[in-house]
């Protein structure tokens, strides 16, 4: 009988697919990845963070940015029911309150550019904010609800009553837009439609409405010389700025195909091509149809150099309250609870690049991703759910003999595993301590990490008479100071005799 012992190995990860039925994924996908990285050769609890500055009051952060001005002085600029607030770094010291009349409600982007910021809510005079850190108005910018510092130019859409114009100063000041027609370009108006989102894309400026993407390059001294405008895509757009994410030779964001959420990419290929890169999110396609779609236009997304984040409101939530996470080197996706994005910002204030996130709910609230192993306090729930085994030979039974599990050993810390067979619900199959093991000698012969100790612990766990067609397993942990690296795992099983 032994010699009949088939084994599954797990190896790989990609991330998880809610599309295909559990028994039909192939290696290295899971049925579910929540609250973890997925790496090439392990499965990671994802950090925690901590919150940056103080409570700010009962309202959503409505923007948030770094910036490093030209003296380097560094600080982080957020907007709190209107006001803007400001940090020179990211420990729990109190915000600096630097006034403001934006609105309360709105978006505000925020827009580093010529050494000053700028804030634009798309119904008050755009204020900024010099390197003294003293804020004024700059009623010479049009009132617009996106800017673009790109070309030495400053570019600004969605002014009122003017749904695809875009105004354009002139190079190298970005408050002076006394160029004419020259500074002022409709892009297809009165097409139906209306410009939602602008981004740059290497050496091209790419401006989305609703249903089509346009591509506009050009140079000037003095004002705008315009080299091209072409449409890129028909058909396919999206209705949030702060969903659109660039990777570097590639704009994701936030569309739809039907009445579907989709991200989409738009990529510039080697010979300098734009073209449309098709849907990346085809995996996780049920999730996807789960966004409250009347909320879409608060999609908020961010790269941090490996992963693409957006942040979404899911189900019946008016706030976003969960985040899908693109690695653009596995092409494979996760998804994350905890993190209420409304906004996201990449940014240097120590050595190294840092995530923060504004707080989407009415809790003014500024967090940084750190090494921490809880949500500022609250324990991240980690899980993870195989595939479905035995859906190659699903004509026949199978006697269910082990799992073999190896992670890192990264302290004393438990994951749970659960099993399911044929589909029935969940029952425990047992708890792997993550802690050392072995023998660790220390002398001054031998090394303390040469005999005894080892950083990999494997567990068998036996299953008991559990006989069926499929076997699935759930492996989870939900406490606020653990750290878990799962490394891979093994099924083994014996087929029966199909029966005539």
């Amino acid at each position: 009988m032994a010699n009949n012992l088939q084994i599954i190995r797990e190896r790989l990860f990609k991330g998880y697919n809610d599309r295909l039925a559990s028994e039909f994924l192939p290696a290295g996908y899971l049925a579910d990845a929540l609250n973890c990285f997925i790496r090439t050769g392990e499965i990671v609890k994802r950090m925690g963070y901590t919150i940056v500055g103080d409570d700010l009051g009962a309202n959503a952060c409505q923007g948030l940015k770094g910036v490093r001005f030209a003296d380097g002085t560094q600080r982080i600029y957020a907007v709190f029911n209107g006001e803007v607030y400001s940090k020179t770094d990211a420990t729990t010291s109190a915000w600096t309150a630097l006034g403001g009349t934006l609105s309360t409600t709105a978006n505000v982007e925020i827009v580093p550019a010529n050494n000053a910021v700028y804030f634009f809510d798309g119904a008050n005079t755009v204020v900024k904010v010099t390197s003294g850190n003293v804020l004024s108005t700059v009623a010479a910018i049009p009132i617009g609800t996106i800017g673009v510092w790109f070309h030495n130019a400053m570019h600004v859409t969605g002014v009122s009553g003017l749904p695809n114009r875009l105004r354009i100063s002139n190079n190298g000041d970005p408050e002076d837009f006394s160029g004419g027609t020259q500074a002022t370009l409709d892009v297809n108006p009165n097409d139906g439609d209306y410009i939602t989102a602008m981004a740059p894309l290497n050496n091209e400026l790419i401006i989305f409405k609703t249903q089509r993407a346009w591509s506009l390059s050009g140079f000037g001294t003095s004002a705008l010389t315009l080299a091209n405008l072409n449409e890129r895509l028909s058909g396919f757009g999206t209705l949030a700025q702060r969903s659109v994410v660039n990777t570097g030779n590639d704009l994701l964001y936030m569309g739809f195909l039907g009445d579907k959420p989709v991200v989409r990419s738009l990529q510039k290929t080697r010979f300098g091509t734009i073209i449309d890169g098709g849907i990346i999110s085809n995996d996780i396609e049920t999730s996807l149809d789960g966004i409250n779609k009347a909320r879409l236009s608060q999609v908020a997304g961010i790269f941090d150099g490996r992963n693409a984040w957006f942040a979404v409101c899911h189900a019946a939530a008016t706030t976003n309250n969960r985040v899908y996470m693109y690695d653009i080197i596995s092409k494979g996706w996760v998804r994350h609870v905890g993190i209420n994005a409304s906004v996201f910002d990449s940014f240097t204030v120590s050595a190294t690049p840092q995530l923060y996130f504004g707080e989407a709910s009415a809790d003014s609230k500024v967090y940084v991703f750190d090494t921490s192993t809880s949500d500022n306090g609250t324990a991240i729930n980690f899980s993870i759910t195989t595939r479905r085994y035995g859906g190659g030979e699903s004509e026949a039974k199978k006697k269910w003999k082990y799992l073999k599990v190896s992670a890192e050993e990264v302290g004393d810390y438990d994951i749970t595993i659960d099993k399911a067979k044929d589909g029935f619900s969940f029952d425990n199959l047992g708890t792997f301590n993550l802690s050392g093991t072995g023998t660790v000698f220390n002398s001054a012969i031998f090394d303390i990490s040469r005999f005894g100790a080892t950083d990999v612990k494997k567990t068998t766990f036996n299953h008991s008479k559990d006989i069926g067609y499929y076997m699935q397993y759930q492996m989870y942990d939900t406490s606020a100071t653990s750290q878990i690296k799962i490394r891979n795992w093994e099924v083994l099983s014996i087929p029966r005799r199909i029966r005539e």
